[in-house]
């Protein structure tokens, strides 16, 4: 069998030679045909004669002007370009442009399932999107000539499922895009990407100009965004990323909170201009988790007066809660840092709410840093202080614990926590803090004051407190502040409410204290320890306090005080039960002590016009008839001996159980 050709007839013979001949030139004429046709399919008159029904055929399907300039492919490289591409809309609009597109496919990687591009180009893209009130957008009508039958596009996703085919890019640029939806806006100057053969990626992408308007409650607001410069480079299983010139604006159409308000900061959320760079390290992102580092960071407002100088953290977010590490930040001075927080992510979708938790927040401020934006009055306070605290919150609440301030010579400590709530209700917002200790000398405090570009009254009677002391609280509330506590002093401990009415401008409160060193405080000579209670009024209204002082030429508050002293000390003299009343225009403060007696009352006048020179305060004694008491000052006088009775029987028995616990001491000894 294996030598059967050789025993074939030479007629046999020839009919196989034959026969292979004919084989021979149909394998020929078939590879010549496929030569002559893939050079046609590379022809340019052969491109442009497809290029011409394909335009046909689309113009057709979107029922609308379609152009395209020039085609180009490539079927050795599997390489396409497109240049001068232009669709409009239904309304003869100009809706989509673009000048060049290119791009090249691996053929051996396509047939091995993974779509493979070595090179994805775009140049000169601009699209006009529109989308009126309760009309379909202008380019609804795309859409609708290319969506796919549902049972065709279930088979399709069906058959997707089935085998998934894998994308990757090995170089990709995109210049001079220019795409507007309605009044938003997008531009981008350069994209540019690039996988080198081991796998590392870089990217870069330049001149980027985002804007849009957005509806809140409140209205419409503005918003700008723009990067210079985004760098992308894979670094080991993690990549990093450099933003440089990131520029955020936003404008809420309304003015400013402060207008027209010099004492307000400029801090406004609906009018912002931020500038900011920063370095981010994605260690790992996938889709229930990212792990990165904010390697430095700075931002700029120069309206509002945020200046952070660095900022830099750890943050890993796993489902949906941010875990944070070594916080640092740094305005000009002042530094803080975080060793750890902890923040849940707002989920409208599961009704998650904000919240957050922080550990020990340490580090140094300076006031000034935060003068633009909430105080302007701090602007010149440059005294350091130390601090340490922890917060929690969420979205409607902060809440401050363990809270301690210190100056760094240690004269001034404050021990405290505070709750700031209903953030979200401006006339129901309310921030209270309680001061559990504070501790300082007059002196320091002369230095705080000192701080700030105000008037400075009763300086001298500051100098006499020596150590100080505070106990108490302070809030915050819609156009009010209120303050009550116990101050002690070398003078003695005062206990005081009082309350800032900034609707009205006024200064409302009480005093009252069981011994106070009155003629050491105000340098008046004779006058000793005083016991008492008072109320008082005081005008702090800026328009009427220059107005009278100009017409009167005086340095004094304005305003009007009752005090009830239960005893005072005047020289070797010793009274109890006396009244006063002062009132100041201004110019002149006159005042009326008054003390019943059996037959006759005593009182006295007195006339300042400066607090800083108590000693020429002029007194005027007098003596008249008894005056008739009315129900009520009867009432509480009955009230205040009955008062005294009673403290005077407790001592008596403490006196007595004091002599009993002696005794008893004595005999057990």
């Amino acid at each position: 069998m294996k030598n059967s050709l050789f025993h074939l007839s030479e007629k046999g013979k020839k009919r196989l030679v034959k026969f292979g001949k004919i084989i021979a030139i149909l394998v020929g004429v078939i590879i010549l045909l496929g030569v002559v046709a893939f050079f046609t399919l590379n022809s340019s008159s052969f491109q442009a004669k497809m290029l011409g029904k394909a335009t046909d055929m689309l113009q057709e399907k979107l029922e609308t002007k379609v152009q395209i300039d020039r085609i180009y492919f490539d079927l050795l490289e599997f390489d396409v370009e497109l240049y001068g591409v232009d669709i409009e809309d239904r309304e003869q609009r100009k809706m989509f442009q673009m000048d060049e597109l290119e791009v090249a496919l691996s053929l051996r990687r396509l047939l091995m399932n993974e779509i493979s591009l070595k090179k994805a180009s775009i140049n000169g893209l601009r699209a006009r999107l529109y989308k009126e009130d309760d009309q379909p957008a202008n380019y609804q009508f795309v859409i609708d000539a290319f969506k796919k039958d549902t049972t065709e596009t279930q088979g399709e996703e069906e058959a997707k499922k089935k085998k998934k085919m894998a994308f990757n890019i090995s170089k990709a640029n995109i210049k001079n895009i220019d795409v507007s939806y309605n009044e938003n806006q997008v531009k981008i100057g350069d994209i540019s990407y690039h996988q080198g053969w081991i796998g590392g990626k870089t990217g870069t992408v330049k001149d980027v100009y985002l804007q849009w308007t957005s509806e809140t409650k409140k209205g419409p607001n503005d918003n700008l965004a723009s990067i210079d410069k985004m760098k992308f480079k894979e670094e080991g299983e993690g990549s990093v990323v450099e933003l440089e010139g990131l520029h955020f604006r936003k404008d809420n159409r309304l003015p400013r909170k402060n207008t027209g308000k010099p004492k307000r900061g400029y801090f406004d959320a609906g009018h912002l201009d931020i500038t900011a760079n920063m370095t981010v390290a994605l260690h790992h992102i996938d889709k229930d988790s990212i792990c990165a580092s904010l390697y430095q960071c700075t931002a700029k407002d120069t309206v509002t007066g945020f200046d952070i100088r660095d900022l830099r953290c750890d943050v890993t977010v796993i489902q949906g809660v941010a875990h944070i590490k070594n916080l640092q930040l740094q305005q000009v001075d002042t530094k803080l840092k975080i060793e750890k927080a902890e923040m849940v992510l707002p989920n409208k979708k599961d009704s998650i709410p904000l919240s957050f938790s922080t550990g020990t927040i340490t580090g140094t401020a300076y006031l000034r840093d935060i003068a633009r934006p909430f105080a302007p009055a701090l602007e010149n306070f440059k005294l350091p202080v130390t601090l340490s605290l922890n917060m929690n919150g969420t979205d409607e609440a902060l809440h401050f614990r363990d809270v301690k301030v210190k100056t760094p010579d240690n004269k001034l400590s404050i021990d405290a926590t505070g709750d700031i709530t209903n953030l979200k209700g401006k006339e129901d917002l309310s921030i209270v803090f309680n001061v559990s200790n504070l501790t300082t000398t007059s002196p320091k405090v002369m230095d705080i004051i000192n701080q700030f570009t105000v008037k400075k009254l009763m300086m001298d009677q500051l100098k006499m407190l020596g150590t100080i002391g505070y106990k108490g609280t302070f809030g915050v509330y819609w156009k009010r502040e209120a303050f009550n506590g116990v101050l002690s002093t070398k003078a003695g401990d005062l206990n005081f409410d009082l309350e800032l009415d900034e609707k009205n401008k006024y200064l409302n409160g009480s005093l009252s204290s069981k011994s106070l060193d009155i003629g050491r405080t105000f340098e008046v000579d004779g006058v000793g320890n005083l016991a008492c209670r008072a109320k008082f009024n005081i005008d702090i209204s800026k328009e009427r306090t220059a107005q009278i002082r100009t017409n009167k030429n005086g340095n004094l508050p304005i305003g009007k005080v009752h005090v009830d002293i239960d005893e005072a000390n005047y020289k070797k003299i010793r009274t109890t039960n006396i009244s006063a009343d002062i009132e100041s225009d201004g110019c002149n403060a006159t005042g009326n002590v008054q003390k019943p007696g059996k037959l006759m009352d005593f009182s006295l006048s007195f006339v300042y016009t400066s607090t800083t020179e108590g000693h020429s305060v002029k007194i005027k004694p007098s003596l008249g008839p008894l005056k008739k008491k009315t129900e009520e000052e009867k009432a509480a006088r009955r009230e205040a001996k009955e008062q005294k009775k009673q403290e005077k029987a407790l001592k008596k028995e403490q006196k007595k159980q004091e002599k009993a616990e002696k005794k008893k001491n004595k005999s057990q000894e």
